[in-house]
């Protein structure tokens, strides 16, 4: 049994430990979402209100040109207050938001299984799992922030069995998460498995219940795992890519070398006799969760949730075994391992996601529109997707067409109609991830203006901001192509260049 002492100063060593595994040797943004939520956030520092929320649905990124958006609330909230630049703002926010996740996995530890190792295991392997980190080291996507907070909600839901007064904070923390992300709907089988518990327990205490054989109940678990694993490989639904696609790697990846762990805890929940409560809401709800498997994009990032839990039950089980001695070694080699993993992809967050695009900013690019917020006015436009975004987010005032409907939107170079859009209806899984269904008029009007397809006087662009990396082509997902404004802007005035990056201006 571990003292209040010992836990006291276990918690402090991985506090430290959370925070040196956030602080980067590259002092810059990290991403690629993230870089159009900061400039989504960037107006509402500007502007002072969501120009994005064109309707009440905006606010859950149901809407056409909107996202959801507690976020970009919550990090412009704390800019103002603090009166702290937005890049100072994102580091800040990152490391309280890893430091969350220890004591969110704290606390939905101990509504599964009361025991302090237990709960600290939970902490410090959820922490520290790849996904956590990867989304709360210098980083903004949505999906952070509902990934810290799933086992908040979790632990509401569970505590609202006992006492009626946490329902107000579950319904309110509900709505807040929903408006987070759309990683939301991977929560709805909790909800789905903890109101089947209240169902239970009700029945049980006064009509009675049909007991089930415990010998029988390892296979029906068994069987509810295959059937989910079954229904999008025989139906086609819930799969990304495709049913025969590899599921292992990119869960490795995410999970890290706890899987391993998490693999004996699963089976031994299944063995197990007398379930709790909290076991069965463990074991249940990943059966459901098993249907989304295939949707390895959001998965990956979210089953840490569930996955780290049975990872402790996993150690916790080594750490019974007769052999004390080599148990407390294979744990702590298992800890060590892990963590090492981490460290590991934490250290390579400047692989390139393309030839052109590392996953960070570069500081010539940060420097770049750092000038262009001093020195420009008026509206320019960028010869790279990526790379014109985190130009935008650095510039902050000076304003660049993207190839995004929200932020073109938000910045008055294209309007939305409406009329244009046709509404998914609302029994369809496609309303819930977008709402509406109609063309990507952001990326649209991007090519058409650099093919010459639209005046420039229409949208303001007095500048191309130009990465010398394409070669006078266009470096975006649809393979190279020349662009005539780059050819047009040869011939205009050259007011910045850096070698790989190029400023004209075109009056």
């Amino acid at each position: 049994m571990l003292s209040k002492k010992t836990i006291f100063w276990l918690f402090i060593c991985l506090i430290i430990l959370n925070i040196i595994l956030r602080v980067q040797v590259l002092h810059n943004e990290i991403g690629s979402d993230s870089f159009l939520m900061h400039i989504m956030t960037n107006s509402l520092l500007e502007f002072g209100y969501a120009k994005w929320i064109l309707h009440p649905l905006s606010f859950f990124g149901l809407y056409p040109a909107s996202y959801p958006s507690t976020m970009q609330f919550l990090l412009s909230g704390i800019s103002q207050s603090t009166d702290v630049e937005l890049k100072t703002t994102i580091f800040i926010y990152c490391v309280f938001l890893g430091l969350s996740s220890m004591f969110t996995a704290y606390l939905m530890a101990g509504e599964i299984i009361d025991d302090p190792l237990f709960k600290l295991l939970a902490a410090f392997g959820f922490s520290t799992a790849p996904a956590v980190l990867g989304y709360t080291t210098w980083t903004i996507p949505t999906r952070g922030l509902l990934i810290v907070l799933a086992p908040l909600l979790i632990y509401l839901l569970l505590k609202c069995r006992t006492s009626i007064k946490y329902t107000p904070l579950a319904f309110l923390l509900t709505f807040f998460l929903f408006a987070t992300h759309h990683l939301f709907y991977f929560l709805i089988p909790a909800f789905f498995v903890f109101f089947i518990l209240i169902i239970y327990s009700t029945s049980e205490k006064y009509i009675g219940y049909i007991k089930i054989p415990e010998k029988l109940t390892p296979f029906i678990i068994v069987a509810g795992f295959l059937l989910m694993f079954s229904i999008p490989f025989f139906t086609g639904r819930f799969i990304e890519n495709s049913r025969y696609a590899s599921l292992d790697i990119s869960y490795v990846r995410y999970v890290g070398i706890l899987i391993i762990p998490a693999i004996g805890g699963l089976c031994y929940l299944i063995l197990k006799n007398n379930k709790s409560i909290g076991e069965w809401f463990l074991v249940l709800t990943l059966i459901f969760l098993t249907t989304f498997i295939y949707q390895q994009t959001y998965m990956k990032s979210f089953i840490p949730v569930f996955l780290i839990p049975l990872a402790c039950i996993g150690l916790l089980n080594i750490i019974k075994l007769k052999n004390r001695k080599f148990a407390l070694s294979l744990v702590v080699i298992f800890l060590v391992v892990s963590l090492s993993f981490s460290g590991f992809y934490q250290s390579v967050h400047a692989y390139k996601e393309s030839n052109f695009n590392k996953r960070y900013i570069e500081e010539s690019t940060y420097k770049t529109g750092l000038w262009m917020k001093d020195n420009l006015n008026g509206s320019a436009i960028s010869n790279d997707i990526y790379f014109g975004n985190r130009i935008f987010a650095t510039s902050e005032t000076t304003h660049l067409l993207t190839h995004t409907t929200i932020a073109n939107q938000i910045y008055g170079f294209i309007s939305i109609n409406i009329s244009e859009y046709k509404r998914y209806p609302l029994t369809g899984e496609d309303f819930w991830f977008s709402g509406y269904e109609g063309h990507d008029i952001g990326e649209i009007t991007w090519e058409y203006v650099h093919r010459m397809w639209k005046p420039l006087e229409e949208f303001n662009i007095t500048y191309v901001v130009e990465n010398r990396k394409g070669k006078g082509n266009l470096i975006w997902g649809h393979g190279f192509k020349p662009s005539p404004l780059l050819n047009y802007a040869y011939e205009k005035d050259l007011v910045y260049n850096t070698g790989d990056i190029y400023i004209w201006k075109l009056d």
